[in-house]
C-alpha cells in the first residue's frame, strides 16, 4: 500500500481490495518487484510499516500458517512482507549512516585539499 489515493483517509485493506489488486498477476508481481525501490525513495508511508508490525509480533504472518492448496501464493506473500519489514528495519538504521559517511568523506576531502593547498603555498614562499 503506497497511499490512500489522495483521499486523506484510510487505505482499503479489505480482502475484496486485495483481490482487486491481485486480479492481474503480472502487474501485481511487477508491483511487488518494484516495492523496494519505492521504499528506498520514501514513497511508502511509515504508517504502513507500523500497521504491519503487530502482525509480525503476533506471528500472524508465518508462511507455514497459510500453506494451503487453495492459497498457494499466501506463504510467499507472507515471506515477502516479513523480508520487506526486515529490509525497512535495516534501511532505517543504515540510510542515516550512509549520509553521515558521505558527509564525513566530503569533509575529509575538503580538509585534505585545504592542507595540500596550504603546503603548496608555503613551499612557494
Amino acid at each position: 500500500l503506497l497511499n490512500d489515493g489522495g483521499r486523506g483517509g484510510r487505505v482499503d485493506t479489505s480482502w475484496r481490495q486485495a483481490q482487486f489488486l491481485m486480479r492481474d498477476p503480472t502487474g501485481f508481481l511487477k508491483a511487488l518487484n518494484n516495492f523496494k525501490d519505492k521504499v528506498d525513495k520514501g514513497l511508502v508511508p511509515k504508517k504502513n510499516f507500523s500497521n504491519v508490525q503487530p502482525l509480525l509480533e503476533k506471528g500472524t504472518l508465518r508462511p507455514e500458517a497459510f500453506d494451503s492448496p487453495k492459497a498457494a501464493a499466501a506463504p510467499h506473500l507472507c515471506t515477502f512482507v516479513v523480508n520487506i519489514m526486515a529490509y525497512v528495519d535495516v534501511y532505517e538504521v543504515v540510510a542515516p549512516k550512509k549520509v553521515a559517511a558521505l558527509q564525513a568523506q566530503r569533509a575529509a576531502n575538503e580538509a585534505v585539499t585545504a592542507h595540500a593547498a596550504a603546503l603548496a603555498e608555503k613551499a612557494e614562499a
